[in-house]
């Protein structure tokens, strides 16, 4: 194969075979949900070991994100992605797999310094190919800000923000789409490692549902707090009903956080898309709230359990995103 190209980027990797593959991807494909959606178009990929990586890394001289996006899922960060990718300085990398994957992986093959070197080669490379001006952002799948700590630790000079919603209707969403990790109830020991531990014993069966979500959703939220706390400096908090209230301000707060020029077309641009359902892989699906994509509304014992669950933790959350903005 011809050597590889100069806006190649990782599009799968393995800590086990210590290799990684890059391949071209069309910046408007970027636009799709999930990085996913754009490695499935390409045709041709470059293979390459562990070494060679951090040695391409080095050559190039290729620098880390702008920012961070983790989440507690169902809370608008896919809309926030979009948002900042109709930005023409920036290149927005939305839940890549193989990043998913090497954080799991990395419970298995402890290898430090080598593993955070190569995370840090890994996420790097999204910038092949930029201009000088532009940059990257990484959003995380939402179970990835259990491992938040460990990222930021090796990107020491990245922010993020982390993106959260109420517990009540992100639940409600939850039971009503059950998200890739809600096979973890089947795994309790794996479940409480990640979220926490989850006991329904005096919760009633049709309520069971309900509190392992909250669970779930108390975890998330912890994972958050406790990276608010730890980095105040390099973390915003972002509510969604805050966001949807003022698009506007969102994005003023986004552009002044990556240091970018906010020019009225590029404004305009990234208001676009807020019109559109975010997991719309057209990019043309109207967003209806009330109608098409209407969140389902939860009873009174079903809030009660969620906010005897989560309650304490979603105030302290509250507080803190209240406080980063002063």
């Amino acid at each position: 194969m011809n050597s590889l190209a100069a806006n190649a980027i990782p599009v799968w990797a393995s800590l086990k075979e210590q290799r990684v593959a890059f391949a071209e991807i069309r910046e408007d494909d970027l636009s799709f949900p999930d990085f996913e959606m754009a490695v499935v178009r390409t045709t041709d990929w470059w293979d390459m070991d562990a070494t060679g990586l951090l040695n391409l890394v080095t050559k190039e001289q290729l620098r880390g994100p702008r920012e961070f996006i983790f989440h507690t899922c169902r809370c608008g960060s896919t809309l926030a992605a979009n948002m900042l990718g109709a930005h023409p300085s920036l290149r927005v990398i939305k839940e890549p797999e193989l990043i998913n994957q090497f954080l799991l992986q990395r419970r298995e093959y402890q290898d430090e310094p080598r593993n955070s070197a190569l995370l840090h080669a890994l996420v790097s490379s999204y910038g092949r190919g930029l201009s000088e001006g532009h940059g990257t952002v990484v959003k995380f799948t939402s179970w990835n800000v259990a491992f938040a700590d460990y990222v930021m630790r090796t990107f020491p000079d990245v922010s993020a923000t982390v993106m959260w919603r109420s517990a009540v209707p992100t639940v409600a969403s939850f039971v009503t789409t059950p998200p890739g990790w809600a096979a973890l109830r089947s795994s309790p020991a794996e479940f409480n490692e990640i979220f926490g531990e989850y006991a329904d014993d005096d919760v009633p069966s049709d309520l069971r549902e309900f509190a392992f979500y909250a669970t779930a959703w108390r975890g998330f939220a912890n994972y958050g707090i406790e990276l608010a706390r730890r980095y105040p400096e390099r973390v915003t908090l972002v509510d969604y009903d805050a966001m949807r209230s003022s698009f506007p301000s969102f994005i003023d707060q986004a552009v002044a956080r990556l240091g970018i020029t906010a020019t009225e077309p590029a404004i305009q641009a990234m208001l676009s898309v807020t019109r559109f359902y975010a997991k719309d892989a057209s990019g043309r699906a109207v967003f209806n709230p009330a109608v098409a994509h209407a969140r389902p509304v939860l009873g009174g014992a079903e809030v009660d359990i969620v906010d005897r669950i989560c309650g304490a933790t979603e105030e302290i959350l509250r507080n803190i995103t209240t406080r980063s903005k002063t």
